[in-house]
């Protein structure tokens, strides 16, 4: 099921990062904080009966050549054992959409 992360997907996203961009980059403190305090990201991931198994984040930029945000796809990650399923695409077209209803 793809979905908003939210804070509970802290442990879990950390461990898709650490495969996705190396061990060491960043801490589930990190992740937790900033999907309940970052308002200029949305991380959207792929839940498969309990087990996430990618993420995409997208950023939500904010300039004087815009009025309102300008969501763009920084990151897409699925897990290899789940790749070639349409998990990708699946959390890209969600993403689009959740960010074309909040972010017009």
């Amino acid at each position: 099921m793809v979905r908003v992360a939210t804070v509970r997907d802290a442990e879990q996203l950390s461990i898709l990062y650490d495969e996705f961009n190396g061990k060491d980059e960043t801490t589930i403190d990190n992740i937790t904080n900033s999907i309940a305090n970052n308002k200029q990201e949305v991380v959207i991931v792929d839940d498969e009966n309990g087990v996430l198994v990618g993420f995409v984040c997208v950023q939500l930029k904010k300039s004087f050549c815009y009025e309102k945000y300008m969501p763009q796809i920084a990151e897409v990650y699925v897990n290899p054992m789940y790749r070639k399923k349409g998990i990708a695409s699946e959390m890209i077209t969600f993403a689009e959409e959740y960010c074309t209803r909040n972010y017009p």
